[in-house]
């Protein structure tokens, strides 16, 4: 009587089932899945920082779309470990949106430090003319209703405005590099790079499969990249946090 072999009693001393494949590679292929699941948290962390920017200027703005964050790693020989890395983008509506507000806010400041200026001037007529000059002004840039109030002693004063965001874009780049450098410093010991490899992660914003390929698709490719032997320094305290930091090359396209 034939009596079936589990397959898992084919991993004979260290062999799987793969042919060939060794223990060492099975647990550099571990490896190689948890630093993507960290860069997948770092992603998630970066939108979350941004989320929380855009929560100051209106908790109704949603800026990001697409997919959530993922990653995937390759073993590239004689040159170490690339991971691509998929984030969600800012949408390039919203974004528009949020800089044009930012721009209307910061013409309603400028519009209230003339005003200011303007209580000091003495001679009636000039400033009959500054006035006029400045009333047409804030026709053409404060919507009705918004951008003055009244203050106590009934002057016209500037509205409390949130703290701006003059792009998006770039913010969010910012937030999203610094979690990923981060990522690279702090759990990259155990890919078991060579002291002549490198780690390389590209990272990019996904509209998802309706934006796509839409035309005004803006997003930038992120590269990082650093060697094994900068980030070796640093684990051994010859280097500090700020001077490894500084031998990431970041570059976009």
């Amino acid at each position: 009587m034939m009596v079936a072999v589990p397959a898992m009693a084919a991993a004979q001393g260290g062999i799987t089932r793969e042919q060939g494949i060794t223990r060492e590679q099975v647990d550099r292929r571990y490896n190689v899945r948890v630093f993507e699941n960290v860069l997948v948290s770092a992603a998630q962390h970066g939108a979350e920082l941004l989320g929380l920017r855009v929560s100051q200027i209106d908790p109704g703005i949603i800026l990001l779309a697409g997919t959530a964050p993922r990653a995937q790693g390759f073993v590239i020989d004689g040159h170490g470990l690339f991971f691509a890395v998929e984030i969600p983008a800012v949408d390039p509506v919203v974004a528009w949106a949020v800089r044009t507000r930012g721009r209307d806010e910061m013409a309603d400041r400028a519009i209230a430090a003339l005003r200011q200026y303007l209580r000091r001037e003495q001679d009636p007529q000039m400033r009959a003319a500054l006035e006029g000059q400045l009333r047409r002004l804030e026709q053409r840039v404060t919507p009705p209703g918004g951008g003055m109030q009244q203050t106590a002693n009934g002057t016209a004063g500037p509205t409390l405005s949130p703290p701006l965001m003059d792009d998006p874009n770039l913010e969010y780049e910012r937030m999203v590099t610094e979690q990923l450098i981060d990522a690279m410093l702090d759990h990259s010991h155990q890919l078991g790079l060579g002291p002549d490899d490198s780690l390389t992660i590209a990272a990019r914003g996904s509209h998802g499969p309706l934006l796509s390929q839409a035309a005004f698709d803006d997003s930038v490719t992120l590269m990082l990249r650093i060697r094994e032997r900068d980030l070796a320094e640093f684990r051994a305290g010859r280097i500090t946090r700020d001077e490894v930091r500084a031998r990431v090359s970041v570059r976009e396209f």
